[in-house]
């Protein structure tokens, strides 16, 4: 038989050594661990972790008072007023209007086109003046008195549902003939209720909260 070379020979002895050194190792650890446990020792427990707190049903929102979603539809109202109010006497629309109600004062009469027409119109500068608002669930006159439409379970509210559910219902309640003045009353009456919705809040599925300072 062939002798071995110096090679082999020494790769069996690190074999070797590694197979003693892991024995003995083995057993330090098994000895260490012995002695924790007649001593009481405790494993160390994994750091816990703690989830964020969930700001969607954060009861802790503030509604905003009656008062002052007041000021901010007042405010909101008078910007659209400085707009399309010169707009309707440049136009001459301003007389047509008037004398078309002076013909028949009736409350149960109808709108005519012009009538329509207007009431698109300022919805659509209303819309127009304040997108970059309502995205964040804002108008001109809320974000000046600090307060935002939300979702009633606290969340984000999307520009479209305020136009959709919050606006247009409400424009087109104002030109049914005799049903506007009773849903504009109930639609404010609404507002004294422990949640202070009005009506367009419940369509809507919206509350009015403070704006928190951060």
């Amino acid at each position: 038989m062939e002798s071995r070379s110096s090679v082999e020979l020494q790769a069996i002895y690190n074999e070797q050594n590694d197979k003693e050194w892991s024995s003995e190792a083995f057993e330090a650890i098994r000895r260490i661990l012995a002695e924790r446990v007649q001593t009481g020792f405790e494993p160390p427990v994994p750091p816990q972790t703690h989830p964020l707190p969930d700001i969607t049903n954060d009861s802790s929102q503030q509604l905003a008072t009656r008062g002052t979603r007041l000021g901010a539809v007042l405010l909101d109202g008078l910007i659209i007023m400085v707009i399309t109010i010169p707009l309707n006497w440049i136009t001459g629309s301003f007389k047509r209007t008037m004398a078309y109600s002076q013909a028949d004062p009736s409350l149960l009469k109808l709108p005519n086109a012009e009538n329509l027409f207007w009431s698109a119109f300022g919805l659509m500068i209303f819309v127009a003046i304040n997108w970059s608002f309502l995205r964040e669930g804002q108008t001109i006159g809320k974000r000046s008195l600090g307060i935002r439409i939300v979702r009633k379970d606290g969340s984000p509210i999307a520009a479209q549902r305020i136009i959709g559910l919050r606006m247009i219902p409400m424009q087109i309640a104002a030109l049914l003939p005799g049903l506007n003045l009773v849903i504009g009353l109930v639609d404010g009456l609404l507002i004294f209720r422990k949640g202070r919705n009005t009506l367009h809040d419940d369509i809507a599925d919206t509350k009015v909260i403070v704006v928190s300072k951060r």
